[in-house]
Order: C-alpha cells, then sequence, then structure tokens
C-alpha cells in the first residue's frame, strides 16, 4: 500500500495537497452538490429539487461538476450487500489518507454492520459533508459530528480529483 501511495504523492496519514485543477473540480463539485440542499429525500430519486437519495446526489453533483461517469444503476436495493462499494470502484478510487479532503467521497454505516450510505465532504475542517439523508428527509449540510464519523467505512476519490 505505502508504494501505491508514493506512486500518487502521498504518505499514509497525510494527504498530498490538491493541484490547481482538481482544486477547481472539487469546487464544482460541492457548488452543484449545494444546489441540491432542501431537495427531498426520495429512494432512487435523481431530480433536482424534486427529489434524490445519496447516490443520486453524488451523480448528479460529478455530471454538473464535468465529471466522467459510467452509467450509474438505479435498481439498486435498501439492502446493505456490498453493492454500494462495488459501484464507488467503477468511478472512484479508494484513499487511505487520515486527512478528509474537499470532494471525497465518504461510504457509511448507517441502522447496520454493512455500509449503505454515501456522504460527500465539502470542508476539511471543520469536516463537513453533504448527502441527502432519510432520516432528515431532505438533501442537508452539517458538521461531522462523532456519531457520523464512528460510521465512516472508507473513503474515495473521484479521478479528477487525484493528483
Amino acid at each position: 500500500m505505502a508504494e501505491m501511495l508514493a506512486a500518487r504523492g502521498e504518505r499514509q496519514g497525510v494527504a498530498a495537497p490538491p493541484n490547481d485543477r482538481s482544486a477547481d473540480v472539487a469546487q464544482r463539485l460541492i457548488e452543484a452538490a449545494r444546489a441540491f440542499l432542501g431537495t427531498p429525500f426520495v429512494h432512487q430519486g435523481r431530480t433536482l429539487g424534486v427529489g434524490v437519495d445519496c447516490v443520486g446526489l453524488l451523480e448528479g453533483a460529478a455530471r454538473a461538476a464535468g465529471i466522467a461517469l459510467p452509467e450509474v444503476r438505479a435498481d439498486y436495493a435498501r439492502t446493505p450487500d456490498g453493492e454500494l462499494e462495488r459501484e464507488l470502484e467503477r468511478y472512484c478510487t479508494r484513499v487511505f489518507d487520515l486527512a478528509l479532503r474537499r470532494g471525497d467521497v465518504l461510504l457509511l454505516r448507517i441502522y447496520s454492520t454493512r455500509p449503505r450510505h454515501l456522504a460527500l465532504v465539502t470542508d476539511p475542517a471543520p469536516v463537513r459533508i453533504i448527502h441527502a439523508y432519510q432520516g432528515a428527509e431532505r438533501v442537508a449540510e452539517h458538521q461531522l459530528t462523532a456519531w457520523w464519523r464512528a460510521r465512516i467505512h472508507s473513503r474515495w476519490r473521484f479521478a479528477e480529483l487525484l493528483r
């Protein structure tokens, strides 16, 4: 793993600083995600202002920011069976450095021991996330509290945000 991180200019525990291009993509991604704030939570929803789920929010924000994505499945179930992680592997790279960066995707365990929820890091200090959360019944942005931090399963980064 250390060799893989070194090849990308990172050490375990230290995030490489984003270059200007990746910082610009992260800014566009976050602005696009914030456009969804207040949109109702709708499982498998994909429409700004009408309804989205966590996958729909990330897909819509990524496409609006110019991030190329393969076709994202819309027929997934709410059952935490590893499906979200397999989908993330198609268009993101798992990152192991400890420092969160703007635009990082968090795969979270909610009400289960298996991950089944996604959030986007909008600010690294203090850490804030945006996500379409069923418990809030809408897209919301808030601080990454200890409760949320304890539920992080893994972190991912779009290719456009890698150095």
